[in-house]
């Protein structure tokens, strides 16, 4: 749906931040899982991992913040209220 806008639409840009954010987040529940089946030192390395993805969501706050202040007041003026209410508590959450 996404792939006939243009490069640079601000719609495209926010979905391909939002697929990129999912998927650091299935990459940290992954590693959670398996810290209880490793031993110490290998729980080490999986905590580095889930650190360093844990920066990278950190960096995604501009991206929450745009759909915040842009997409879901948009939404809300067209008469979508029920999604951006449940995004902006997907947010609170994340």
């Amino acid at each position: 749906m996404f792939e006939e806008l243009n490069d640079g639409h601000v719609i495209k840009t926010m979905f391909i931040e939002h697929e990129h954010i999912l998927c650091i987040l299935n990459e940290i529940q992954d590693l959670g899982e398996q810290l209880s089946d490793k031993n110490k030192s290998e729980n080490k390395n999986l905590l580095q991992q889930i650190n360093q993805l844990s920066l990278q969501l950190i960096s995604a706050e501009p991206h929450h913040q745009r759909e915040e202040d842009v997409l879901f007041p948009t939404l809300e003026t067209r008469g979508i209220i029920g999604p951006p209410q449940v995004m902006k508590q997907e947010h609170v959450v994340i």
